[in-house]
C-alpha cells in the first residue's frame, strides 16, 4: 500500500517504508531521506540491486519525489545509470562556480551605503565598517602616534625620572600635553 503524507510526518521508527516501485522513505534519527531501488543489467548480465538517493523529505514532498524516481526508472529502462548522470549535473554545476566563464558571473556581494562616524560622509561597504578610507587611515595613524606617545613616556618615566622622585608629576604633564 503507497504512504501518505500524513504517514511520512507522523512515523518516527528507524527503518525503509516502501512507497511503490522501489520508492522507500528511510528513516534514522531525525533524518527522512528518499531512497530509490532499481536494478540494472551490468556488464557481465547479472542483474544487480542499486539504492539511490533523492533527497530529504524536507525538500521534497512525496509528489515530487514519486515524479523523480519514475524520472530515474525510465533512465533506467533506456539502459543509462542514474547515479552517474546525477554526479555529472552535479559536477558540471560546481565546475560553473569553481572556474566561472564570461556567460556565468558570481554575484557580488551588495554594498550598502553608510555614514561615516567621524566626518559624516557617505560611503559604500561590503562589511561592517563604521569608517570611510580616509577616516580609515587617519585613525590608524592616530592610533599608532599615541601607542608610541605612550610606550616612550613609559621608557622615560622608568629610567629617567625614577631617580628624580618626580615621576608622577612629570607623567601626567606629558600625559595632559
Amino acid at each position: 500500500m503507497p504512504l501518505t503524507m500524513k504517514q511520512i510526518e507522523r512515523e518516527r521508527r528507524d527503518g525503509r517504508y516502501l512507497d511503490a516501485d522501489g520508492l522507500y522513505l528511510y528513516i534514522k534519527g531525525n533524518s527522512k531521506i528518499w531512497i530509490l531501488q532499481f536494478y540494472k543489467l551490468e556488464e557481465d548480465g547479472k542483474r544487480r540491486k542499486h539504492f539511490m538517493s533523492l533527497g530529504p523529505t524536507h525538500i521534497y514532498n512525496l509528489q515530487q519525489a514519486r515524479k523523480l524516481a519514475n524520472k530515474h526508472r525510465a533512465q533506467v529502462k533506456a539502459g543509462e545509470n542514474p547515479k552517474e548522470i546525477v554526479q555529472k549535473e552535479r559536477d558540471a554545476n560546481r565546475a560553473k562556480w569553481k572556474y566561472p566563464n564570461t556567460n556565468t558571473k558570481k554575484p557580488e556581494p551588495i554594498k550598502r551605503i553608510k555614514i561615516c562616524s567621524k566626518c559624516n560622509n557617505t560611503f559604500a561597504v561590503k562589511t561592517k565598517e563604521r569608517f570611510c578610507e580616509s577616516c580609515k587611515i587617519e585613525t590608524k595613524k592616530e592610533a599608532n602616534r599615541k601607542s608610541h606617545q605612550k610606550r616612550t613616556i613609559d621608557n622615560l618615566a622608568l629610567r629617567a625620572f625614577r631617580n628624580l622622585g618626580l615621576m608622577e608629576n612629570i607623567y601626567d604633564r606629558i600625559k595632559r600635553s
